[in-house]
């Protein structure tokens, strides 16, 4: 951690946090503020599974060598089924 934060004080020069790099958790400084990403992560919405077979399934749709098929996965059993489609309207 040291060699770290040594060498990215070293890199950042004064544009480094007056308190030093090791001594926070997140970065104080305007240069962390402007340049980080402001894209946050979500936690994940959790979801019931039913008891049931094919209550709830999920689909999406394939392509391949020009075929389009429909992919559709049961959330209980986890059994796949792909079905051509003849087109996609």
């Amino acid at each position: 951690m040291k060699s770290t934060v040594l060498l990215s004080e070293h890199r950042l020069g004064s544009y480094s946090c007056s308190t030093g790099l090791a001594s926070q958790k997140k970065f104080k400084c305007g240069t962390y503020e402007t340049f980080r990403s402001a894209n946050y992560r979500e936690l994940l919405i959790p979801n019931e599974v039913s008891r049931v077979p094919y209550i709830k399934v999920g689909a999406d749709l394939l392509e391949n060598s020009g075929c389009t098929y429909l992919n559709l996965i049961d959330y209980y059993s986890h059994w796949l089924d792909i079905c051509p489609l003849p087109n996609k309207s």
